[in-house]
């Protein structure tokens, strides 16, 4: 197995202990956080795939960080707040700024 895989492969499995809290109820995390960060990761793959690099960390955290947030949305155990917004307001302006 390819080394770079390999790294890929345990970035995605520590995420294993985060998904069996949420399905078991036992973890509340933010639905937003999850779903930037899978966003921000799969950008990040496609820069570095783009230049030849190693892209399988990122592409496997973005994978765990987006099975994070579905599974959120789909045990509805999570919250929205005014901070959710305002995280998202930022990130929107920062794509508009860049």
């Amino acid at each position: 197995m390819d080394l770079q895989l390999f790294g890929g492969v345990i970035g995605i499995i520590i995420h294993v202990p985060l998904l069996m809290g949420i399905w078991s109820g036992k973890v509340r995390q933010s639905f937003t956080s999850y779903a930037l960060w899978s966003a921000l990761d799969l950008i990040a793959a496609y820069a570095i795939y783009l230049q030849g690099g190693n892209f399988w960390l990122p592409f496997l955290y973005a994978i765990g960080a987006g099975l994070a947030s579905i599974s959120l949305l789909i045990k509805k155990n999570f919250s929205w707040s005014k901070l959710d917004w305002f995280v998202i307001g930022l990130v929107f302006m920062c794509i508009i700024i860049q």
